[in-house]
């Protein structure tokens, strides 16, 4: 069953939050925009990060209510900690998480919901258009920007989507993965080693090394004998 995030009182004092972007003209811009946001939100801007693993290590140590993240980072991608949020938190993270991201396609804002996030905003907008979007979200409302709002069928189907159990999480993140990631990623479930698949893409073997622990961590698993099993059980994955 759903559980509805509980809306934040703007009543009761300012909203920790973390900016996480790896334009740091452009997280410095939102820093700024959100100290002086008029209204009832208050904001504290605790942490302004500029790759995912500084994410990660502010979400372990700081009691966040507002995460504020691009979908591309450095280090570790936006996509993969979205995914590691979502598992640490076993589905939705106790914080209020708004995307940004330059990408419109519905793939990425489907990944994003499936994730947990609470609103997807589009960085071609406009400053009041950000300030919207933390506004719906903190009223614990799911909010688009403007120019991704979905046909009727479209919401009708992710609205479906969002209450199904996400068995399918794994399927979503591959779309994040580079066409070089995929290759090596089929290389792998076919059972070749680093070694071998170095040699079969003329790459050499520290880079296919680095290719298989990015897959890794973007689908969230911890060994290849994980990625095997994993695709064993779900051999359509890779081919649709």
């Amino acid at each position: 069953m759903r559980v509805e995030h509980p809306r934040i009182d703007t009543k009761m004092g300012k909203i920790r939050t973390v900016i996480a972007c790896g334009d740091r003209a452009y997280a410095r811009r939102l820093e700024e925009l959100m100290k002086h946001a008029g209204g009832e939100a208050q904001f504290e801007v605790v942490a302004v990060c500029y790759d995912g693993i500084c994410v990660m290590e502010q979400v372990v140590k700081r009691e966040l209510e507002l995460l504020v993240i691009d979908l591309i980072l450095p280090r570790l991608d936006g996509g993969a900690v979205l995914a590691k949020l979502k598992d640490r938190y076993k589905g939705r993270p106790p914080f209020y998480v708004l995307v940004l991201s330059d990408e419109e396609e519905y793939r990425y804002v489907k990944y994003a919901f499936r994730c947990g996030v609470h609103g997807f905003y589009s960085k071609r907008e406009g400053e009041e258009e950000f300030l919207s979007a933390l506004d719906t979200v903190l009223r614990g409302k799911k909010y688009l920007s403007s120019g991704l709002r979905l046909s009727p069928p479209l919401r009708e189907r992710h609205g479906r989507e969002e209450k199904k159990r996400d068995a399918l999480h794994q399927c979503d993140v591959l779309m994040l993965l580079t066409k070089r990631e995929m290759e090596v990623l089929k290389l792998l479930i076919e059972g070749f080693s680093t070694e071998e698949i170095a040699h079969r893409l003329y790459i050499s073997k520290n880079t296919a090394k680095a290719h298989k622990n990015r897959i890794l961590k973007k689908l969230g698993m911890h060994s290849v004998g994980d990625l095997v099993q994993y695709f064993r059980d779900n051999r359509v994955l890779l081919n649709s």
